[in-house]
């Protein structure tokens, strides 16, 4: 998202690790795969959590249950949804890569270009519906209804990234305050960013179902009442 001493820094990392990786690469890729998937189950956690409180539940699911349940999502859900993000945001350099290593045609390449939009947003939307209800402890509507919270997300997630990247490259002070941490911050800024959209998002879908008088109670009471 960001130019400047940020890009020396991350090429410099990017070279010293295929420089000194040697044979220990697919042990490095391995482990990054590992504390991804760490990472995208603890995110899925948290949704859990903020959507409980969302819809009125003071509790989460007990500990095991809870992780369980992210680390499905995480493998059913959560890749897909980033998935969708990296084929919008990025489709176009996977187009011109996939010409440069597969060797395929510039017609390909065009037309993968044109439909990496509505592919990614279908993606994000079928994967944000689904954690949209898996993740609080009640039972949720059918995904027709909560399509419309999911595309609120997305929407917003998508004003709020094309802001971020007009301030990015407008601002001339970001890089200068930051240094080379400004790749790092601007990320930062961007997962915030993207946390507050789906909360918009699930908090729609519930003042949706509130309104519509649909929304059934919690599955249990809660014990803190």
């Amino acid at each position: 998202m960001t130019t400047g001493p940020s890009a020396d820094v991350v090429d410099e990392a990017l070279t010293r690790s295929r420089r000194d990786a040697g044979g220990g690469t697919q042990v490095a890729l391995w482990f990054a795969l590992v504390f991804s998937l760490v990472n995208i189950t603890t995110a899925m956690c948290q949704i859990e959590r903020g959507a409980n409180r969302i819809y009125g539940n003071e509790r989460d699911r007990p500990f095991h249950r809870k992780y369980l349940r992210g680390l499905v999502m995480a493998a059913t859900a959560g890749l897909p949804l980033g998935l969708g993000v990296v084929v919008m945001v990025a489709g176009g350099d996977l187009a011109a890569a996939a010409v440069t290593v597969f060797g395929v045609g510039h017609g390909v390449s065009t037309v993968f270009a044109v439909v990496r939009w509505p592919l990614g947003f279908v993606l994000a939307l079928v994967s944000a519906s689904v954690v949209f209800r898996r993740s609080p402890r009640r039972r949720q509507p059918g995904y027709t209804w909560l399509a419309f919270g999911a595309a609120v997300y997305l929407l917003l997630w998508t004003a709020l990234t094309g802001l971020l990247s007009l301030y990015l490259s407008l601002s001339g002070s970001f890089d200068t305050v930051y240094g080379p941490l400004s790749a790092f911050m601007s990320l930062l800024l961007w997962a915030y960013l993207t946390s507050i959209a789906l909360f918009l998002g699930l908090a729609f879908a519930a003042q949706l179902e509130a309104a519509r008088a649909l929304a059934p109670g919690p599955v249990e009471a809660d014990p803190g009442v």
